[in-house]
């Protein structure tokens, strides 16, 4: 069971080590959480940062599962 720790770089880095681990936690119910995005690899090199975050994945709608 996990509150708003579950969000910190420690607490996910030790759950990754665990096999067959379920965590339960709550988050709020605007929360937004965005896929990990991965780069092709002939993509075409544009100006400004490269994209951090993949797809949105909206727990409130149902065509972003």
């Amino acid at each position: 069971m996990a509150d708003s720790f579950y969000s910190q770089r420690d607490f996910i880095g030790e759950q990754v080590k665990q096999n067959n681990l379920v965590t339960v936690t709550r988050i709020r119910s605007n929360r937004v959480f965005y896929r990990q995005f991965i780069s092709k690899k002939k993509q075409k090199i544009t100006s400004g940062h490269p994209r951090w975050y993949g797809d949105k994945f909206d727990l409130k709608d149902e065509n972003t599962w």
